[in-house]
């Protein structure tokens, strides 16, 4: 599978988009699963354990459908339009409006490490580590074919357009 449909990439001569998180969107059957799995289990044995196994089953269910939500409405959703006319970035949540959050010629890329994990992030020239946006999925510790098909297909083009908005002005 490519990076155009991995990503949801749209491409024009003057813009391009991406949904960063949607790769997570194949996870919410494992949530939605896991929820059911636990809440007929509750439903069938509630009356034969005890009030800690209640407890402990209720709270794990609400952190799964939690998390759950969280990543699909919110996270998997997420896309991001680099706009060269406009010289600006937007980003774009669910059901919530488009919104500029970068000046295009000012985007600095970099790596961000997290809980062994590392992603590509985005931030304004020289506040990058105050306020930062997450532009890939989460790469593990070895050279993937997943990262080396994001910098070629998408990584690049995201340069590309930052060069653009640059030499425009």
């Amino acid at each position: 599978m490519s990076s155009i449909d991995t990503y949801r990439i749209q491409e024009t001569a003057r813009q391009f988009s991406l949904q960063p998180f949607y790769p997570y969107k194949k996870r919410l059957k494992w949530y939605a699963g896991s929820v059911l799995l636990i809440g007929i289990a509750g439903l069938y044995c509630f009356h034969q354990v005890n009030d800690t196994v209640k407890i402990i089953g209720s709270a794990l269910l609400i952190v799964l459908a939690g998390f759950g939500i969280k990543e699909g409405i919110f996270e998997a959703t997420i896309a991001y339009t680099f706009d060269i006319d406009s010289n600006a970035v937007y980003q774009k949540i669910s059901f919530l409006p488009r919104r500029k959050i970068l000046a295009l010629n000012e985007v600095v890329l970099f790596k961000s490490n997290e809980l062994g994990s590392w992603h590509y992030t985005m931030g304004a020239d020289k506040k990058q580590f105050l306020k930062n946006y997450t532009i890939s999925e989460r790469f593990g510790t070895d050279n993937s074919a997943r990262l080396l098909a994001y910098e070629d297909e998408v990584l690049t083009k995201i340069k590309t357009c930052i060069v653009a908005a640059i030499n425009s002005n």
